[in-house]
């Protein structure tokens, strides 16, 4: 696992990682749960994932004060950075991918995998 060489716990900063698999096993993404994910490419402004579904995942805080031991996952539908900058403010920037929280899912207190 490596995180972002940049991520900044104070802010929530580039809060990513990536998996790197020497031996992946041959039928890695036979399963309706992992596959690859594609990104847009830069220049590419009319991308938007707004009101499309995502699959997160994370092993982030379920509380105040504990992080989760186990990797959790859940769906939630993209909203836009504006809408998530009301709520939390400068904390928000153009790196982030907002997700709507009202079905009461998250990457901290999505289901236990």
């Amino acid at each position: 696992m490596i995180s972002h060489q940049e991520y900044d716990d104070a802010r929530i900063s580039n809060d990513v990682g990536m998996l790197f698999m020497r031996d992946a096993p041959s039928n890695l993404f036979d399963s309706p749960n992992i596959g690859p994910i594609n990104l847009p490419r830069p220049g590419d402004e009319n991308f938007s994932l707004v009101d499309r579904w995502l699959t997160l995942s994370g092993y982030g805080m379920y509380n105040d004060q504990s992080s989760s031991s186990v990797l959790r996952y859940s769906t939630a539908p993209a909203i836009t950075n504006a809408a998530c900058a009301n709520v939390f403010g400068t904390y928000v920037t153009d790196g982030n991918l907002c997700i709507s929280t009202v079905h009461g899912s998250s990457t901290c207190s999505g289901k236990i995998q």
